[in-house]
This record gives C-alpha cells, structure tokens and sequence, in this order.
C-alpha cells in the first residue's frame, strides 16, 4: 500500500550500523528512549522506529541508523538523545507478523512492489514497531516501510 508518513517530532538516537551488529540494540535503546521521555513527562505518541539510511540488505554495508521515538512535544532534557522532527515520508508498506528474521521476505515483498509499479527506491525504509513481544516473537508486529520517489519515466 502507498502511503505518506506524517512529520512527526522525535527523541532519537543515531549510530553507524550493519545488518550483522543490530542485534545489539534491539530493546535496550528503546527502553532507554521511553525513560527519557518518562523522565522528561513527554508523552509518547507513537511505536519506536527503526530509521535506515543506507542499507542494502547486504550484512556488512554500513549504513546510517536511527532509533526514534515519537513525542507531543520538545524535552528540557533530551539526556543522550536528539530531537528533531522527521519530515513526511512516501512509501510502500505492509504489516510484518511474526519474528523479525523472516522480515527480510516482506522487504523483498515491497521492493518487487516497487519495481514492478516502476517506483524508484528513495534509499530509506523505516520500520514502525507496532507490538514487540520478545517472549514470544511469533506475536511481533510491524509496519515495514520501503522509501519511494517519484514514478520512474
């Protein structure tokens, strides 16, 4: 489905990553974001985000990340984190279930979407994290979403 994310204002962290290294930072950056927010009395008002500038689905390209959480307003404190807003984003999506190392088939879902609609691949994907359940990931929820620009002539 194409559809426009709306701007948004975030509290977020930035790292370089790989596709091999991101098992680090799953849960432990988001807790640590909603902290903040917490600590700040900054409501959340939306899942956490993963950002990737950059990635091409090879494991070791090194791309830009970015893990974000949406807030209804700026912090005082921003601790470690940044704040910024995210601009509206155009893209492809599709509600991922299930456990995130078979999410690399919904990308290839996605992407071949694009293709054929004659999209041209913006080289940004973000992933919205409806439902996390690390007891049992098989509940896993997320709105993968593929970057795209204008029609392809």
């Amino acid at each position: 489905m194409i559809r426009t994310v709306p701007a948004m204002q975030v509290i977020y962290f930035s790292t370089t990553a790989t596709l091999q290294t991101l098992s680090s930072l799953v849960g432990t950056v988001a807790e640590e974001l909603y902290q903040q927010a917490a600590a700040s009395k900054v409501l959340p008002v939306g899942p956490i985000q993963w950002i990737y500038y950059g990635a091409d689905g090879k494991p070791e390209t090194t791309f830009l990340l970015e893990i974000a959480l949406p807030l209804a307003a700026r912090p005082k404190d921003t601790g470690r984190f940044q704040f910024r807003e995210l601009p509206a984003f155009q893209c492809l999506s599709r509600i991922h279930k299930g456990d995130w190392k078979f999410m690399y088939e919904t990308y290839e879902h996605l992407i071949d979407d694009a293709i054929t609609a004659r999209y041209e691949l913006a080289g940004v994907n973000r992933e919205q994290y409806l439902l996390m359940d690390f007891n049992n990931p098989a509940n896993h929820c997320t709105e993968v979403c593929v970057g795209i620009q204008e029609i392809a002539s």
